[in-house]
């Protein structure tokens, strides 16, 4: 059965208390009889126009339960972020930062408004803790989205993932790239740029050497430049990636963000997440690791969604990790590692 991403919402419900629980358990299979996207729809909906009352119901992370991550670059509460595909038009920031995330990263923005791949768009396999989308950058577009990042003042940092919209050229994405950047860089406390979605059509040659030296070519020497950091696939073979990692240093680059949903499945189509995905993309981060530094960071995500897996990663030196579809699966509780 396929169920969607707003079931995270009744999973939150389900560890507050045991009437929330009862109500969970009640309405679960009733909303899993219903299209997987219109669930998560109606739960951003409900979070964004009842955040005052949602913070009563879930109790968010206290002081002594956050793990602060800072570098030159970034200065997170917590360790742990929201990955960028849960909150697309930044709807939900208010709710979402009182549970205690470290960054809420919003996106992916387009520049005009696009409804993204024909529905059905997301499956999910809970015996794998895994889901699979095909959303293809459904998008509010920038115009829409932005007055919702301007008035965002809560704790954790903001990230905006913006990438190109569906018809554009391939030749003429630099320049949608750089007027999405202009938009939101006064707004947010980074930005990223995705070229590595598996749901747009061409979008991954933009990781190709020849077309991502164009790209990144006119953020290298920009003024007070915003934290600007890159987001690839955990497909790539690993000379790839060191190649990858080399022009994003000599481009000036914040970091990487490793990785987005894999192909690398026997599905027809979309970017599997989740448990599944997490050798695969861990494969991808610990090289990107090996070239961090004081001035180059590293965003790990993909799969991860155990204690042990948090706690490898910040012993090999990671400092900032996401996570979406373990939030799906887990609720808020998997925030705390304690």
């Amino acid at each position: 059965m396929t169920v969607g991403v707003g079931d995270a919402f009744l999973k939150m419900l389900a560890t507050t208390s045991d009437r929330i629980r009862d109500m969970y358990q009640t309405l679960r299979p009733l909303m899993f009889k219903f299209d997987s996207e219109k669930i998560h729809n109606l739960s951003m909906k409900t979070m964004a126009k009842n955040p005052i009352v949602l913070r009563k119901l879930f109790k968010g992370l206290t002081q002594e339960q956050l793990r602060p991550a800072e570098s030159k670059n970034l200065k997170w509460k917590h360790s742990i972020g929201l990955a960028a595909g849960f909150d697309k038009d930044a709807k939900a920031l208010d709710f979402l930062d009182h549970l205690g995330f470290g960054c809420i990263e919003v996106g992916t923005v387009t520049l005009e408004p696009q409804i993204g791949n024909p529905t059905p768009r997301i499956w999910r396999m809970p015996e794998q803790n895994s889901l699979r989308n095909a959303m293809g950058f459904p998008s509010g577009g920038s115009e829409s989205i932005l007055p919702r990042v301007k008035r965002y003042k809560g704790q954790a940092s903001l990230g905006v993932n913006i990438g190109k919209n569906k018809d554009t050229p391939l030749e003429n994405a630099v320049d949608e790239y750089f007027e999405l950047y202009n938009i939101f860089a006064d707004y947010c406390d980074y930005i990223v740029i995705n070229v590595s979605s598996p749901n747009t059509a061409d979008l991954r040659k933009l990781q190709e050497i020849s077309w991502l030296k164009d790209l990144l070519e006119p953020f290298k020497n920009i003024p007070n430049r915003k934290p600007l950091y890159l987001k690839i696939s955990p497909d790539e073979s690993i000379d790839s990636v060191i190649s990858i990692v080399e022009l994003a240093k000599e481009s000036n680059l914040s970091g990487i963000i490793a990785t987005n949903t894999s192909s690398q499945h026997e599905y027809d189509k979309g970017g599997l997440s989740g448990e599944p995905i997490y050798d695969l993309s861990k494969s991808v981060w610990s090289k990107v690791l090996e070239y961090c530094d004081d001035d180059f960071d590293l965003i790990a995500v993909g799969g991860f969604s155990k204690k042990e897996q948090f706690e490898e990663y910040f012993d090999l030196g990671g400092k900032f990790v996401q996570i979406y579809t373990s939030f799906i699966y887990q609720g808020p509780e998997i925030l705390n590692l304690d």
